[in-house]
């Protein structure tokens, strides 16, 4: 297993994008668009950021594009699954800066008790 990386809560990155798109066998530029669509950051083509995890996705995505799906409709579901996410991603901040920010906020004295609580129970 892999060591995880604490400030990112997953595998430590060793890849690039070009090396996942390359061996997962999906034309890298095409990979890019995907990932974009979904509403994830451009990542520099030179930077290591990814793992054996995004090759696994990526493989799955040329399994699809080998059963004959045209690019274009695989481009239209991964733009309904990034705007899902974010629907959801956005619903999860509400709830936690109701629930537990105000709270918080409540029960601090100031910005700095209010950032140490934080420090303590977000990574967990």
């Amino acid at each position: 297993m892999q060591p995880i990386d604490p400030a990112r809560f997953r595998e430590v990155p060793t890849l690039t994008g070009p090396e996942v798109s390359r061996r997962a066998g999906v034309e890298h530029a095409f990979a890019k668009r995907v990932w974009l669509t979904l509403g994830l950051p451009d990542i520099p083509d030179d930077e290591v950021e990814f793992d054996e995890s995004d090759v696994d996705v990526l493989g799955g995505l040329k399994l699809i594009l080998d059963q004959g799906y045209p690019r274009e409709d695989v481009l239209d579901v991964a733009r309904a699954y990034g705007q899902a996410m974010s629907r959801l991603a956005q619903a999860e901040v509400r709830l936690f800066n109701k629930v537990f920010l105000a709270a918080l906020r409540e029960q601090s004295a100031d910005d700095d008790e209010m950032a140490g609580r934080l420090e303590a129970v977000v990574p967990a």
